[in-house]
């Protein structure tokens, strides 16, 4: 867990999820929502439930633009092949060591803030996006816990901004 935001009714967690696959290592991040309910249902569980299953759908933050819903065991299959149609037939379990050109996976780095105070009830929580490898794609991201979505966006490359 890379952050959690508690709230009167439930609590957000983004997850970094790291899967290798021949030596090479990839990392998206995911978001999970429990109400109030589903957490007390865990901490009563005495570690017989998690967070979150395999089969349990979560929002996947695909790139700067997107986002998707999936179970937490299509992650991987999405990181090695990026559900891109022209990704047909490719996998990298079956020994296939190359992407097809368009894939849209992403190598990205969320870097959240350092206080958390259970305290102050924020409906946002603010993070640094970047993708690896570039550095066009630096921006300022608001996530929206009450309508559980990115609503700002802003460019924090000093270089790139008129």
């Amino acid at each position: 867990m890379v952050w959690y935001q508690k709230m009167k009714h439930k609590t957000v967690f983004f997850f970094a999820v790291s899967n290798t696959v021949e030596n090479i290592t990839k990392r998206s991040y995911i978001i999970v929502i429990k109400t109030n309910k589903d957490m007390l249902d865990i901490f009563d569980s005495n570690g017989t439930k998690c967070i979150i299953g395999l089969n349990d759908y979560v929002t996947v933050i695909k790139d700067l633009d997107s986002v998707d819903i999936m179970r937490l065991k299509e992650v991987e299959e999405w990181q090695f092949n990026a559900h891109d149609p022209q990704m047909d037939g490719y996998s990298l379990r079956e020994g296939n060591k190359k992407m097809a050109p368009n894939a849209k996976f992403r190598d990205i780095k969320l870097t959240f803030p350092n206080f958390s105070d259970d305290l102050v009830q924020c409906n946002f929580i603010p993070m640094i996006y970047q993708e690896n490898y570039t550095v066009l794609n630096n921006r300022l991201l608001v996530y929206d816990i009450v309508v559980e979505n990115f609503t700002e966006q802003h460019q924090i490359n000093p270089t790139l901004v008129n």
